[in-house]
């Protein structure tokens, strides 16, 4: 299948918010979550095994984590594909400091 924008893979983010964003029950669903994925990481919990335990898909803690994080489409990123996969991370801190960092390709991609 060819995709002719990043929009395409992800649909509207808004419509498609389930299965982007939906609190996962399973380690399947937990894998392919993005939202789970940055916040195991934000809260310092080490890849593997411990990322998907009942315990932690019932975290209030992990949940509100994740309630925190939004997703946007990035029109800069999107000008790329799909010769370049773009992606950009923006953490902003309560304090108001940001911290930004762009990659054309992400580790783990030829």
């Amino acid at each position: 299948m060819y995709y002719r924008s990043c929009s395409d893979i992800c649909g509207n983010i808004n419509q498609d918010s389930y299965r982007i964003c939906a609190r996962p029950k399973t380690m399947e669903e937990a894998w392919a979550n993005i939202k789970w994925e940055i916040a195991m990481i934000s809260l310092g919990i080490d890849r593997g095994p411990a990322w998907f335990t009942d315990e932690l898909f019932n975290s209030r803690k992990v949940l509100n984590m994740m309630e925190k994080i939004e997703l946007q489409t990035d029109p800069e990123a999107e000008k790329y594909f799909p010769e370049k996969i773009v992606s950009t991370v923006e953490i902003i801190t309560m304090k108001g400091d940001r911290y930004t960092k762009r990659v054309e390709t992400a580790d783990g991609v030829p």
